[in-house]
Formats: C-alpha cells, sequence, structure tokens
C-alpha cells in the first residue's frame, strides 16, 4: 500500500486521523516519550552475525551422488533484527551504530530546544524499516483565520539505506507519501541534516539547531507571501484568469471551445464555478473583495474537502496525501506567480 504500514508497524496522531483510519488519534499533543509508547515504537534493534548455508553436490568414485552443507560467516556484515518481531530490517556493515527508537527522545527535546516539545505524529513504516517523529515548532496565522504550523521531521532508517535525516516541514507526515512530500521540499531548500549512524548523535546537534531555526525563517517567507497575496485584490476578470491559470497547471490546456473538447470543457467549468462559489462565500464571511489569497484558498480547499474520488466518493482526506500536498503547492505558486508583472 502506498502509506506503507503495515500490521508490525504503529502510529499516533494528534487531533485529526489519516485518510487510511490507521493509527490512534489523541486530542491532546503528547510529550515525545508518550508518543513513543503510544504509537508501540518502544522496541530495540539487535545486531545478528550473518551465516551463508550453500549445499555442495558432488560425485564420488561409486558414482553415487554427495551432498555437504557448508556453512560460511558473512564479514563485515550483520544483519538489524527488530528484537519483538524477529524480522530482519535490513543488512549492514558491521561499523553501523544503530541509534534506538528511545534514543531520539532526548534528541527531539535538545534539538527543538524546548523540553515541552509536543509531537504531531509518530509512527514506523514497511515493518519498521524506517520511524518518524514529528515535532511541532510554532504556529503562524494569516489575518484572522488562517493558521499555518511548523514542524521538525526526524527520520530514521533501520534498513540501512538511511541515515537519521532531520529538517523542518510545513507538511503534516502521516504516511509514505507526505513523508516524502516534506523531504523533498526540505532537500530543495537545503535544509536537510543527515546524521550518519557512526557518528555520535550529540556531535550534531547544534547543526540540528542550527537547521530547525532555519524554519522559523521559511515560515516567516511563508507568511510574507501569503500576506502578498492577500492584499492583491482582483477584478472579476482578473479572478476568472486566475482560477483558469491555476486550472492550467493542474490539469493541462482547458478547451478554448466547447466543441474543442466537449466533457473536459463541462468537467472544467464545473470545477471553476465552485471554486468561485467558495472565493465568494469566503468574501462574504471576511466582507472583503476578491484577492490572490482567497482564490487560491478557494482551490486548496476543494482539493481537501471538495473534490470526489472514484465512484463519487468524498475525499476529504486528500489533503494528508503527498499527491495533494504538491497540488497545494502547485495552486499558491501558480498565485503568487500571478502578481508578477508581465
Amino acid at each position: 500500500m502506498s502509506h506503507e504500514i503495515t500490521k508490525d508497524d504503529g502510529l499516533v496522531l494528534t487531533g485529526k486521523p489519516a485518510w487510511h483510519g490507521l493509527g490512534v488519534v489523541v486530542q491532546d499533543a503528547p510529550s515525545p516519550q508518550e508518543a513513543l509508547q503510544i504509537a508501540g515504537l518502544d522496541w530495540s534493534i539487535e545486531q545478528a552475525d550473518i551465516l551463508c548455508r550453500r549445499k555442495q553436490i558432488a560425485v564420488g568414485e561409486d558414482g553415487q551422488i554427495a551432498e555437504t552443507l557448508i556453512e560460511q560467516p558473512i564479514t563485515e556484515k550483520v544483519a538489524n533484527v527488530r528484537a519483538d518481531t524477529g524480522l530482519v530490517l535490513g543488512v549492514v556493515g558491521d561499523a553501523f551504530s544503530v541509534i534506538q527508537n528511545r534514543d531520539l527522545i532526548p534528541v527531539i527535546k535538545e534539538a527543538a530546544e524546548n523540553e515541552g516539545v509536543t509531537i504531531e505524529s509518530a509512527g514506523s513504516l514497511r515493518g519498521g524499516r524506517e520511524v518518524w517523529f514529528l515535532a511541532h515548532l510554532s504556529t503562524f496565522m494569516i489575518g484572522e483565520r488562517d493558521k499555518s504550523h511548523m514542524y521538525a521531521m526526524f527520520l530514521n532508517g533501520h534498513d540501512g539505506s538511511r541515515s537519521l535525516t532531520v529538517f523542518p516541514t510545513g507538511v503534516r507526515v502521516v504516511c509514505n507519501n507526505t513523508k516524502s512530500v516534506s523531504l523533498r521540499q526540505a532537500d530543495n531548500a537545503g535544509l536537510s541534516v543527515n546524521l550518519r549512524h557512526t557518528r555520535n548523535l550529540h556531535d550534531r546537534i547544534p547543526a540540528i539547531q542550527a537547521s530547525l531555526r532555519g524554519a522559523a525563517s521559511m515560515a516567516k517567507r511563508e507568511q510574507e507571501k501569503a500576506e502578498k497575496m492577500a492584499a492583491a485584490r482582483l477584478s472579476d476578470a482578473e479572478v476568472n484568469s486566475l482560477f483558469v491559470r491555476i486550472y492550467e497547471r493542474l490539469y493541462g490546456a482547458f478547451p478554448r471551445t466547447r466543441e474543442e473538447a466537449p466533457a473536459k470543457w463541462t468537467r472544467g467549468h464545473m470545477k471553476m464555478e465552485s471554486w468561485l462559489q467558495t472565493m465568494h462565500r469566503e468574501c462574504r464571511t471576511l466582507n472583503t473583495e476578491p484577492s490572490a489569497w482567497l482564490v487560491a484558498n478557494a482551490v486548496t480547499g476543494w482539493i481537501e474537502h471538495g473534490r470526489t474520488g472514484r465512484k463519487g466518493v468524498d475525499r476529504t482526506h486528500t489533503q494528508l496525501l503527498g499527491q495533494a500536498a504538491t497540488a497545494k503547492e502547485q495552486v499558491f505558486q501558480t498565485a503568487l506567480a500571478s502578481l508578477q508583472p508581465a
């Protein structure tokens, strides 16, 4: 499954569930230690020697076939084994130093420079091969109603494919898709810190703290962009033009006439009519004029709550998927670009 949460994985979420219905939802954000317990992450990794077994078949002088079992130790490699399930999570070099899940608790507190830091989500993927803790860093407002959050993601690999990776993100991570989106965004912004399993964690705490302080700057930049869009008042013609530009960013060229592509023309107009109604409703609620910010929010609100999936099933969960998170990012990019001089 795309979320890659198996029967041996655990998950805890604060306030809002994941669309796939898995995990434990709690109303009060837990501490890192509480999240470790609730998400079922309080297990350990053991390292085991690897033995190669093979059969050697030979034909004796009497013509009889003789079969011999040969056992050969594999040097310079060990297996990382999940102690509670016995699952082999990966084969690593013998210099690989295990970072146990519980080892991350003091790291999270020290890196966030907040002893009372809380966890938005935590869990494991693929049977425990990857483990994450999403710590809440800050909240900022756009106007009086729009609330955004910044988090710190702690992502650790037990299968040898990933070092401990720490980065700030605005994405609420609940599954593999959203994990991938948030990691890609952090990499693009140069805010990821990777800690090899052969090093002492605490030697890299200052680098992690510097990265997380960068989250404050990131949040401030996002707030400035949002305020710029909110201040950009639009005429009816400009609103319609921006909706078309957003539609084409998400779905490709919009038909010039109904005759060119009747079905696509009709679906496109239905989408944009829904967006327009949502924007006008928000304008009435806020007693304000249309703006690039309200246009963008009308579309992202539809992505989160109004879009229907196959057989008309309402997919209010789509804000949690990587695909939807990417679409929302594209919407805001298009709205912001519309404010640049032609």
